[in-house]
């Protein structure tokens, strides 16, 4: 019996004895992996077989019976009884049956939805989840969706979130399917590609040999996922534009009738969509959502995607994993290209090197320190200092987290069997090493090569070592001082010459040492006694290096210790100092010590004397200069290549001249400063390549260009405003604006902070109102009342911090707006996006205060959307959905169709359309799903 058929027996079985089963219970019960058990189970509830409960740990049943451990995980039967009455009471039988469905929202909804603790953690996607939720709102069947970014940055887990909140909403079943297609597997061959998407008729061409479902029957009543879309050929995407208009299809070889399917599409793209797709295919896509880079959600964010992932990681093994303070500040400070995806990767590959000590007995628990970082992670400890304030801010003098198995995180992708198989791998390679007698050590040492074969695809695209200099600088220099002096010790007494390896390989060891035994830890040595008896001369020296740590930092460290301390000076002999080339940086500038003084302030801060200065006296004539850089480059110059920094003129054709006579690759920035030089030789001692470092500077000179188009953009006034008023207008009002400004999340090019007087009421009053004329104020915080038209909020409440969520609220909701309008802007065919947009939020302003009623704020968005797209497709004489329970509506509902109606009429003579019944119906639904989950709150 398969895996996964074991698993349902066992879900079959317990459920039928009233008992909700969680992963971890059905991984001790089947002694399986609890990784392959968690993934198995979400691919039965992905089809339907089994329900998940929404309580932590997830429990999952058999559709359709309630287990006592469900019914006791959420709200107590009492709470829910009550709930219900007073709902009833509320409505009293205004809601008949066939509407119940699709207003009444169920118990699960009231729990937090994924994209809901998305947004709250991860504030940069606030406004796109709204966006998101926005099309999937949209009646009657949703918005097509693109989603656009850099690689890695989560547009897959994007949409598959977009799909789980579709089914917590009730906006899909809970069986509705969820289909991914990467659209790069078949970008050359347009007949395939329609045969996977629209099926194939048997006989339709050589090798058809049955009729063949595509994806978009597969996908009916669900979501289709098109990844990596700008690969489709222009056939392709023809096709699609074809299906999403007409809503039919034909399979290929079909020639009688058509095939229909109800199908949302969500693509994804790392390209610009205005040149990598069909015009005629965007515009059939009126959602456009970009997600940001790792480096623009800073650093918060990604402190909570690191916890994230560990978090993962722990309850894919079952066990708590301990990660050092150093290695958090590392992920969240190293160079991390390709985003999120890399990100994880990198957190998975140092989680596997984990469990391999620990399954091997290495280590007594699972434990992540900086040594198990990959290299180029470690690089982040050396940032550390200059972001030392950011830092603290978030994570303090922590110095570990732990992360429990029975918090199960909130996003779990099991896109990849694969990806869940490296620990059970290295459990059974393990059992069969132990089977065959191994040690321990070589028990280890394979279990790193698996590692090691397992990320090969991913380890090729990063680089394997870690610059020995850049060690030190993570190290105390009270440490290094004590290693230097022990090596010296050492080497007079054994006669030879050890190599650096053993200065910085020892500093890391006694820094984590410390830190180990500071925290009550220690670790047993198992080949003392060997080690003492091989290499009694070196074991003499490690028993003189430990007397010296203890001196040296007050500690009594375990005899143990002597025994790894032994090993640095005995395996040294057979590793040779490896001699590595780096890229060398030329500076060259005009003037008398231009690049000089530059180079100077370079070496000194980086603590090394690489980038070498060529000074260009303006009486020197370019060819004397040209003879002074080919000499200079010869004696800097490698296969490694050549980085000119230079400032105009004749320099910027010296790269050509002396890469062709000295045959090696010369690279040429124009333009430079400081910052230039520095990035270009910190890159350089670090090892990486001539292309990486040309990148990077390149990187730097964008980002002075932008601050200084940032800087002049300044002088114009942000479009909404925040006022602070106070009797003198100093005093409390800058109080109130600089703690804003530190609670806060805004853009200064968005929204201006304003303090104003309020001494003489009736000026305060006409200052607001010439605000008014070209900007908008979002409120205003005064313990003066005000009489102008925007939320208004007491010092009091703003220094108790109580006010601070609702006015982070606002400023998301305009950002929110903002994005819509962009959108809008592009894909309305017959009006100004902006302009509609401004009207329909005037009337659904109307509407809330007429019905009394405030929409929350995934309706408000929904309601927004639709009808600035409604209002357009009336305008261009479009067709209207009919509305199935219309007559229901008018019966049940007629008094709120009707101040809906009225609120319209302005809408109706300003674009000239008529808005219908069925209109109408599909803007009560809003007010009505809004209503229901208030009740319920």
């Amino acid at each position: 019996m398969k895996r996964i058929e074991l698993i349902m027996q066992q879900i079959v079985s317990r459920s039928r004895e009233g008992q909700a089963s969680s992963a971890q219970e059905l991984a001790e019960l089947l002694s399986l992996s609890r990784a392959n058990v968690s993934s198995d189970l979400n691919q039965l509830w992905r089809e339907g077989r089994i329900e998940k409960s929404t309580t932590r740990p997830v429990r999952f049943s058999l559709p359709g019976i309630q287990p006592k451990a469900l019914m006791n995980a959420g709200l107590s039967e009492q709470r829910k009884t009550e709930g219900k009455q007073t709902w009833e009471r509320k409505r009293a039988g205004s809601f008949p049956p066939e509407l119940k469905r699709n207003i009444h929202h169920s118990e699960n909804q009231l729990q937090t939805s994924v994209m809901d603790q998305l947004a709250r953690d991860c504030q940069s996607l606030a406004a796109l989840i709204e966006q998101a939720k926005a099309a999937l709102l949209y009646p009657p069947h949703g918005m097509h969706t693109l989603l656009f970014g850099e690689t890695g940055v989560g547009k897959t887990m994007f949409a598959g979130l977009m799909y789980e909140y579709a089914v917590e909403k009730g906006i899909l079943a809970a069986t509705a399917p969820f289909i991914t297609f990467n659209c790069a597997d078949y970008a050359h061959n347009a007949q395939l590609l329609v045969g996977q998407l629209f099926g194939v008729k048997k006989g339709a061409y050589t090798g058809a040999d049955h009729d063949r479902q595509g994806l978009m029957e597969a996908a009916d009543t669900g979501i289709l996922f098109l990844d990596e879309v700008h690969r489709l050929p222009s056939e392709g995407q023809e096709m699609l534009f074809t299906f999403i208009d007409k809503g039919f299809f034909r399979r290929v070889g079909e020639t009688d009738g058509v095939r229909q399917a109800n199908v949302r599409l969500i693509a994804a793209t790392t390209e610009n969509p205005t040149s990598a797709l069909l015009a005629t295919f965007t515009r059939r896509i009126p959602m456009m959502i970009s997600l940001p880079s790792l480096k623009e959600r800073g650093l918060e964010e990604r402190l909570q995607l690191i916890k994230q992932f560990f978090q993962e990681e722990s309850y894919r093994l079952g066990k708590d994993i301990h990660v050092s303070g150093n290695s958090i500040r590392a992920l969240l400070l190293y160079d991390c290209p390709n985003n999120i995806g890399q990100l994880k990767t990198d957190i998975r590959l140092s989680c596997a090197k984990a469990y391999a000590d620990f399954i091997s007995l290495r280590k007594t628990e699972m434990q992540i320190t900086t040594a198990d970082l990959p290299p180029h992670v470690k690089e982040g400890v050396l940032h550390v200092e200059q972001n030392r304030q950011n830092i603290e801010k978030l994570i303090g003098e922590k110095k570990y987290f732990l992360f429990h198995p029975d918090q199960e995180p909130y996003i779990i992708e099991d896109s990849s069997v694969m990806d869940n198989n490296i620990y059970e791998r290295m459990e059974q390679k393990i059992v069969q090493l132990r089977a065959t007698g191994v040690s321990d050590t070589e028990l280890y040492t394979v279990l790193t090569s698996e590692i090691e074969k397992y990320f090969t695809t991913y380890l090729t695209n990063v680089r394997k070592s870690f610059n020995q200099e850049d060690v030190l600088k993570i190290v105390h220099p009270e440490i290094v001082n004590l290693v230097e002096d022990i090596v010296t010790y050492a080497q007079t007494i054994l006669n030879r010459t050890l190599t650096r390896n053993v200065l910085l390989g020892m500093s890391l060891h006694i820094q984590t040492l410390i830190d180990r035994i500071g925290r009550g830890k220690t670790i047993s040595n198992p080949q003392l006694n060997q080690i003492s008896k091989l290499h009694k001369a070196e074991f003499m020296v490690a028993l003189e290096c430990v007397s010296k740590i203890e001196e040296a930092f007050d500690l009594d460290i375990p005899l143990d210790e002597a025994g790894f301390l032994c090993m640095f000076f005995v395996l040294d002999e057979a590793q040779p100092e490896e001699i590595k080339n780096y890229v060398g940086i030329l500076v060259m500038m005009h003037g008398n010590s231009s690049a000089t003084s530059m180079v100077e302030v370079t070496n000194r801060l980086l603590g090394t004397n690489h980038a070498v200065p060529l000074d260009m006296p303006l009486e020197k004539p370019p060819h004397e200069l040209l003879e002074k850089a080919k000499e200079i480059a010869k004696t800097i110059g490698n296969e490694e290549g050549l980085l000119f920094l230079v400032d105009m003129g004749s320099l910027l054709t010296f790269g050509e001249i002396v890469q062709k006579e000295l045959g090696i690759p010369v690279k040429v920035i124009p333009l430079v400063s400081t910052t230039h030089v520095l990035e270009a030789t910190r890159k350089a001692i670090s090892g990486s390549t001539l292309d990486e470092i040309y990148q990077s500077v390149l990187a730097v000179s964008s980002h002075e260009i932008q601050e200084q188009s940032v800087k002049r953009e300044r002088n114009k006034l942000p479009k909404q405003v925040i006022v602070t008023a106070c009797l003198t207008g100093e005093g409390s009002a800058l109080v109130i604006k600089n703690l804003l400004k530190n609670y806060l999340r805004f853009h200064n090019e968005s929204l201006q902070i304003i303090p104003i007087t309020c001494v003489d009421q009736n000026k305060a009053k006409q200052e607001l109102e010439a605000l008014k004329t070209n900007r908008q104020i979002l409120c205003i915080v005064s313990n003066f009342r005000l009489d102008i038209d925007a939320p208004q909020y007491n010092i009091e409440q703003v220094l108790s911090l109580q006010a601070i969520p609702e006015i982070q609220q606002i400023i998301n909701q305009e950002e929110i707006y903002k994005k819509m309008g962009e959108t809008l802007e592009a894909h309305l065919k017959y009006l100004s996006g902006e302009q509609v947009l401004a009207d329909v939020r005037a009337t659904i302003k109307r509407m809330e205060r007429k019905l009394q009623q405030k929409l929350y704020q995934d309706e408000l968005m929904g309601i927004t959307l639709h009808m600035c797209c409604m209002i357009d497709r009336l305008k261009g004489g479009g067709e209207v959905a009919e509305f199935k329970e219309k007559e229901a509506y008018k019966e049940h509902f007629k008094e709120m169709l009707t101040v809906i109606q009225g609120q319209m009429q302005p809408i109706e003579l300003t674009y000239g359309i008529m808005v219908e019944e069925n209109e109408i119906c599909y803007l009560a639904k809003f007010f009505l799903m809004s209503e229901a989950n208030q009740s319920h709150v």
